[in-house]
């Protein structure tokens, strides 16, 4: 999807307006909402802190395989986890690690 007319990956078009137990916020929120918390939050932090897109995207595919996931928050520890998974200095809360 584009940005301003710029391409940018963290913006998606969404499917399924309706919000699901495993679904991040940007399965469940329109694009406008999705830019509005997590675009912003994601330009907001230093690039020394950021995670790249990569990383970035195998985090939150190993919080969507998770049973703790629920309506794009971790059950664990109560964080939003496309916030959470931008940062290199974060890690999943479960003991074991999933990242």
């Amino acid at each position: 999807m584009q940005r301003g007319g710029v391409y940018h990956p963290l913006i998606m078009e969404t499917t399924n307006p309706t919000r699901c137990r495993a679904c991040l916020l940007r399965d469940a929120f329109s694009a406008e909402e999705y830019e509005k918390t997590v675009l912003r939050m994601w330009e907001s932090l230093s690039p020394d802190v950021r995670a790249d897109e990569t990383l970035y995207e195998a985090r939150l595919a190993r919080c969507t395989a998770c049973a703790h996931l629920q309506g794009g928050t971790c059950m664990q520890c109560g964080c939003l986890v496309e916030i959470r998974a931008m940062r290199t200095d974060s890690r999943c809360p479960l003991p074991e690690g999933r990242w």
